[in-house]
């Protein structure tokens, strides 16, 4: 797993975006044979923006980050982008 340098070799990044909407929700899955390590999200922000609301895993459904956004008082639709980092399990 790691090739003596204290660095991990075998991982995964993998990230999913929403289209612009003002509550936009979105998960991302880590493929079978990793282990999810951390993740994220981020929100662009053209208008008066959005809250992240929600950036967590979710292993009800598998090996999964949630993230989740809104506007607020002002509809402004934006773009999230969910993140996931799983290294490789031997």
């Amino acid at each position: 797993m790691n090739n003596n340098s204290g660095q991990a070799t075998n991982y995964i990044t993998v990230d999913v975006s929403t289209t612009a909407v003002p509550h936009p929700s979105e998960d991302v899955d880590v493929q079978q044979g990793y282990g999810m390590v951390c993740g994220g999200v981020s929100v662009t922000e053209n208008g008066v923006g959005n809250l992240i609301t929600a950036s967590y895993p979710d292993y009800s459904n598998g090996n999964q980050w949630q993230g989740n956004s809104q506007d607020q008082q002002q509809s402004d639709p934006e773009i999230l982008t969910v993140y996931a980092i799983g290294l490789q399990l031997t």
